[in-house]
């Protein structure tokens, strides 16, 4: 401090006492047992500030700089839009939509609509981190063998295992490090607090997204949107002969009853029930083509089911 104030021209003796509370002056300047601070008015006092500025032109104009060109940054309205979409709690509700979208998705074959909403939030939580450099490549290649785990987990290998555990894994920790300015597994530039945020961001989108399926599944399959959007009743196109013969099936005559497996249910699929196949998912476990099966619900054309 010193050594600086003397080549600036500045008061060393002061400038000492700005980081060293046991240096003695002037007790109207210092008080003992205290560093050295000061106000503007002071500063400019004991030479220690040059002048008061209060925006860049009184700058210019102090140092006597005349010819000169200011420009002014601003954001573009792209750039607005996407700061947005960065914000943590924007990130937890595209999750949200994400997630809760491929459920309903999963749940209701043939609406489209859920699974327009979560390819809409997909794009929308990683789109912005992409082009503003937090989202890597990689992480997105992460993310995508988590979807695809899952998919093969639902779809193609029987019950819940280690490959859908592991899709799950990738597709969370695929989602925070998209949100962290790490390089590769470096994560030296990338601050605690930061770090926190994401977590918070996709525990509480996950969360949020299965106390949707859990509490609101039953009462929106029961929406009047949804009902009107979707079949409620199989209509059977041909009889036996292969000739026209249009039969329906209310939800109330196909609920406890027994029906057998057309397809592989893994989990969705086809049950066959009085000479008619019916779009079914099984619930929560794979069912073999032509096992027995009990329909526990029916709504917007798919019967739900568990083996008998």
């Amino acid at each position: 401090m010193r050594s600086t104030a003397e080549a600036k021209g500045r008061n060393p003796r002061l400038a000492e006492a700005m980081v060293d509370q046991d240096i003695k002056i002037d007790s109207s300047i210092k008080k003992d047992g205290k560093v050295l601070t000061f106000t503007l008015e002071e500063a400019i006092k004991y030479g220690f500030c040059e002048a008061e500025a209060k925006n860049i032109e009184e700058i210019l104009a102090i140092n006597k700089i005349k010819e000169y060109k200011l420009s002014r940054f601003s954001l573009s309205w792209t750039e607005v839009l996407i700061s947005k979409f960065l914000n943590p709690y924007v990130s937890s509700i595209l999750i949200l939509i994400m997630l809760g979208g491929i459920y309903y998705e999963l749940q209701s074959p043939g609406i489209g609509f859920p699974l327009i909403a979560a390819i809409l939030a997909a794009i929308c939580y990683f789109m912005p981190y992409y082009l503003n450099g937090l989202a890597a490549n990689w992480e997105i290649i992460l993310f995508l063998v988590g979807i695809i785990l899952i998919g093969l987990e639902l779809f193609v290998i029987p019950g819940f295992g280690i490959t859908g555990i592991t899709g799950i894994a990738f597709f969370c920790i695929a989602l925070v490090l998209m949100m962290l300015n790490n390089i590769g597994l470096d994560f030296d530039l990338v601050n605690s607090g930061s770090i926190k945020a994401a977590l918070l961001a996709v525990s509480f989108g996950v969360i949020c997204s299965l106390g949707l399926v859990i509490f609101t599944g039953g009462r929106i399959a029961d929406g009047r949107m949804f009902k009107k959007m979707a079949l409620h009743q199989v209509i059977k196109q041909e009889n036996e002969a292969g000739t026209a013969n249009p039969k329906t099936i209310s939800r109330n005559s196909l609920l406890g009853q027994f029906a057998i497996a057309f397809t592989d249910l893994k989990p969705g699929g086809k049950i066959f029930f009085e000479d008619q196949v019916i779009e079914a998912v099984s619930i929560g476990e794979y069912i073999n083509k032509d096992e027995k099966i009990l329909i526990l619900d029916f709504e917007m054309g798919t019967a739900k089911v568990k083996k008998a």
